[in-house]
């Protein structure tokens, strides 16, 4: 907001600020300037009468450039109340201060533009009101001819913006009343939106989070008015990276975001008791995934565009078994049935979710479950057997001598010694075969395992039974 040098007709720069003004009627005359004494009227070209440096008196001065003041001087200087019309048709009425525009002044601009504050040094500096051309408006503090500090600014279209200031830009903290009735407040940059802010949308949309330049970026929480909630990390206003959505219908999706949408790793759980794990493309499940239906079904296998589709393996609730491929959904192509039981199983061929053909798969008899079972008991019956020769075998030990009733003598130990660091080869723990058994299996009752080795275990190594508590022993 500076005023504007007047200047010749070749450029120069013409001396109507300068300190000496009685050479400055002298150069004015030569580039046509004229100089109007305001007690008597008259125009003086007279270079000796150009008024003295200090005396203070009223007059009118007008430039060879076409611009004009009117109001008072200090010797050679406008100084005190005046009027100066630029040739460009700019208008300041105001306080002036040693050839400058100091104090309280009032600036219209020819663009339409108006100020209306205090100045210093022909700036607009300190508080002060600017009205544009376009009718936007600006209430606050000035410092050098920018805004800077408090200010508030009013748009045309009813926005509003209330808060700090610098070099001309919003910055800092503030409010900003959108005319669609969106409002942020918080920290602003160059102004944009930027760093930690809340933003109210006239929907009832609510964002909490990190900014930068107008949009969210970084952690944020999004509450949407229908209820739905979104926290995790944002990247150009969008959701993008590791974040979790409630629905307001309860489905939950936790894992990667890109571009507003569910993409890459994540699981969701649906209100009525479902579940998904897997990989997910544009918020629909896409690649290798894991299905689990409320009622105890389970799908494991691969999707396209939220169906299966491709290789997978269905487990019925009922422990039946169906392992081939999928299309769109539904069973498609060739596949094995295999039962709950294991005994019976079938190729089948189906054609979008209907079946064609089923046969039954021949087993040879080292390949039935009934083999295998029979197997597995024997294998069970035998290590039973052995442990039973080996708790008769212990208990006859224990037993006293026909031949003699007195105790033997024991040998002598060290303090922190185990009194029997080498038990017989029978009486060893199953698991190590070092430490002695010295525990009790509940509920089935075997002994065949030390404390340390029982504590590590959930089923008998003998009757293959569930353990529900290990009981210590202590020799007599």
């Amino acid at each position: 907001m500076e005023a504007s040098k007047p200047t010749t007709a070749s450029g120069d720069a013409v001396p109507h600020r300068n300190k000496r003004m009685a050479q400055g009627n002298k150069q004015a005359t030569r580039s046509g300037g004229q100089w109007k004494d305001s007690a008597s009227g008259h125009i003086v070209n007279d270079e000796n009468a150009a008024p003295s440096p200090r005396q203070s008196h009223k007059g009118v001065y007008t430039w060879a450039t076409g611009d004009s003041y009117e109001g008072e001087w200090l010797g050679s200087k406008m100084h005190g109340y005046g009027v100066f019309r630029w040739a460009n048709g700019d208008v300041y009425e105001g306080n002036w201060a040693h050839g400058k525009m100091t104090g309280h002044g009032k600036k219209t601009m020819a663009n339409g533009d108006m100020y209306d504050g205090e100045w210093l040094e022909d700036k607009a500096h300190g508080y002060g009101v600017k009205i544009f051309a376009n009718g936007d408006r600006h209430d606050g503090l000035y410092q050098m001819d920018k805004r800077e500090g408090y200010g508030v600014y009013r748009w045309t279209n009813n926005d509003v913006y209330k808060g700090q200031w610098k070099e001309g830009k919003m910055c800092g903290h503030g409010v900003k009343y959108m005319a669609n009735r969106d409002v942020y407040k918080g920290e602003w940059k160059d102004d944009k939106a930027h760093g930690r802010g809340v933003k109210k949308f006239a929907c009832g949309d609510l964002h909490e989070g990190m900014y930068a330049f107008d949009k969210r970026e970084g952690f944020g929480t999004y509450t949407w008015s229908n209820g739905d909630k979104y926290q995790g990390f944002w990247k150009d206003g969008r959701m993008h990276g590791n974040g979790v959505k409630t629905m307001a219908n309860g489905d939950i999706y936790d894992g990667e975001w890109e571009n507003d949408k569910a993409h890459g790793r994540g699981i969701k759980t649906f209100a009525c008791g479902d579940r998904h794990i897997g990989e997910y493309q544009d918020d629909r499940r896409h690649g290798y995934g894991v299905y689990e239906w409320a009622n105890g079904d389970k799908y494991e296998g691969w999707w396209v565009h939220a169906d299966q589709c491709g290789d997978g393996t269905y487990y019925y609730a009922n422990g039946d078994v169906f392992q081939g491929r999928w299309e769109t959904g539904k069973k498609h192509g060739q596949g094995t049935f295999t039962s709950a039981a294991g005994s019976c199983s079938f190729m089948e061929v189906w054609e979008h979710g209907v079946r064609k053909d089923r046969k039954p798969i021949p087993f040879t008899p080292s390949r039935t479950m009934q083999t295998l079972k029979q197997k597995e008991e024997e294998e069970e019956t035998a290590v039973l057997r052995a442990e039973i020769d080996r708790l008769r075998a212990k208990l006859e030990e224990h037993l006293p001598s026909s031949t003699s009733s007195a105790p033997k003598s024991q040998p002598a130990t060290r303090p922190g010694q185990d009194p029997t660091p080498d038990p017989p080869e029978n009486d060893r723990c199953n698991i190590c075969f070092e430490r002695v058994i010295n525990t009790v299996l509940i509920k089935c009752g075997h002994m065949c395992a030390c404390v340390e080795c029982s504590s590590h275990l959930e089923r008998c190594p003998i009757c293959r039974q569930r353990i529900v508590d290990v009981v210590r022993t202590y020799r007599v």
